[in-house]
């Protein structure tokens, strides 16, 4: 086996450890797909003129990120303080900012910058991508509790979470293509697009085959789940997750409408209710949410029941 190992190191600051081996890049089908898919959300970026401010204290991670977002719109900062100081700045000059994406392992400084962004009109509507390190605290917490924020989807990547559309939680190190896909959703998801539209319309005119622009469709499907037994929830929503599927998770009917009222017309193409559940069970939260669409008078989703097996 070829290549070499290597350490630097900085008194009080620490090491780090690098490798080097060489490698052979493989090409298929799968991986020309993966291409052009991550290429339709970079230029969905583009193409949508958004600014992105990345934030780490890391060489490393602030190379990756900026080579991912090639031809997008970016600034970097070296420090959340920076960050601070930065999003201060452009608020009072009514500067403009769609996505503040900070690698940070303390939450307190995520809530402070979630309320720093509600305090500017030209900022208020930016989305927060929280980079940190998995752990078990990682996986337990849910950040933007503190800044007030509501939980209500689960992305399709698995320990993904958005709150409220503002705080979206990755882990290191960001692949690419997860990076971009949670960029481009929750840009459509603030711009009112649905269904993976602008993504499509992407494909189409890059001449991309139309089996990844039916592949673009599904990974951009949003599903509602009420499901009033917690263990029985979060399975069904990982398995959903597994297919690239977006899931919004709900205890009960009475949740699952009040979360299908709060998002635009048919941002919802399918819903996974529970027979049973308290406060307003599957058939009753079935009847409210097809009046509620009747009244919007946009396209009726896909409505099942989760029965249990007998």
């Amino acid at each position: 086996m070829h290549g070499d190992v290597g350490v630097s190191s900085e008194l009080d600051k620490g090491s780090q450890f690098w490798f080097r081996i060489p490698v052979t890049i493989h090409e298929s089908a799968e991986t020309a797909k993966e291409k052009a898919l991550m290429q339709a959300y970079r230029l969905n970026l583009i193409n949508s003129d958004a600014m992105v401010l990345l934030s780490s204290p890391t060489d490393t991670t602030r190379d990756l990120l900026q080579a991912a977002l090639i031809g997008v719109k970016s600034l970097v900062c070296n420090s959340t303080e920076d960050t601070d100081i930065f999003l201060r700045d452009a608020g009072m000059k009514k500067d403009r900012v769609e996505f503040v994406v900070v690698d940070e392992h303390a939450e307190a400084r995520i809530d402070d910058i979630a309320h720093l962004l509600q305090e500017y009109p030209s900022l208020s509507h930016a989305k927060i991508i929280h980079l940190c390190a998995p752990s078990a605290d990682f996986l337990n917490r849910r950040p933007g509790a503190k800044a007030g924020v509501a939980i209500e989807a689960v992305a399709p990547e698995m320990h993904t979470y958005i709150h409220g559309g503002l705080i979206a939680r990755m882990a290191k190190p960001a692949r690419t293509q997860k990076f971009l896909r949670i960029l481009s959703r929750m840009w459509d998801a603030r711009s009112g697009y649905t269904n993976g539209s602008t993504l499509r319309d992407g494909l189409r005119g890059n001449k991309i085959s139309a089996d990844i622009a039916s592949r673009s469709v599904a990974y951009a499907g949003n599903v509602l789940v009420a499901e009033d037994n917690p263990i029985a929830r979060n399975l069904l929503v990982r398995q959903l997750q597994r297919h690239g599927l977006t899931v919004t998770a709900a205890n009960n009917g009475e949740e699952a409408i009040q979360l299908w009222e709060k998002h635009p017309p048919g941002y919802f193409t399918a819903a996974l209710f529970d027979h049973h559940m308290p406060i307003l069970d599957g058939v009753e939260a079935t009847k409210r949410l097809r009046a509620l669409e009747n009244r919007r008078k946009v396209r009726r989703p896909l409505v099942s029941e989760l029965l249990p097996s007998t």
